[in-house]
């Protein structure tokens, strides 16, 4: 019988591109921000820490598993990596409870568009905003990531069984 839940927790970062601008808009949860950072990607280190979080959860490999192979037939775009996560996720019989998201970094300030990410994953993964928590952290400049030299995400998912 397979377990009533599953708790899985994914983190990714990001360096920004210093002083360039890069073919792709950064963004973070889905939500285009207008900044450069170093990936094959869009770089949301939001939906990068969620996918990790989804397929650790069911015990599947890592998003660079897929997620290479996508950005090579041009697909940047990381909710589609999250949709794929997710399709995984419901193969396995799950769905998901609630996540909780921290970001940290200098940069950007989340505050205008924390309820625009809130909604934005709630609808990649079929859950009420309520479901999803976002909390951001500057890192008090103790690391290179409180310094400003890029940022990250890490999130927490729980899963329950579809069944239950």
């Amino acid at each position: 019988m397979a377990s009533p839940f599953r708790v899985g927790f994914g983190t990714d970062s990001h360096q920004f591109l210093p002083g360039q601008r890069h073919g792709l808009v950064s963004r973070l949860g889905g939500v285009p921000l207008g900044f450069s950072v170093q990936a094959n990607s869009d770089g949301d280190v939001i939906c990068h820490a969620l996918c990790d979080a989804l397929t650790g959860a069911i015990g599947e490999r890592d998003l660079s598993s897929y997620a290479d192979q996508l950005c090579a037939q041009g697909r940047t775009d990381s909710q589609e990596y999250v949709r794929h996560a997710y399709g995984l996720v419901k193969a396995a019989g799950y769905q998901v409870a609630n996540v909780s998201i921290v970001f940290e970094g200098k940069k950007p300030f989340l505050t205008r568009v924390r309820d625009q990410i809130r909604q934005n994953l709630a609808a990649l993964l079929e859950v009420s905003p309520e479901a999803v928590g976002l909390s951001a952290k500057t890192g008090e400049g103790l690391d290179d990531i409180g310094r400003g030299y890029g940022f990250k995400a890490s999130t927490t998912v729980l899963l329950v069984h579809a069944s239950s």
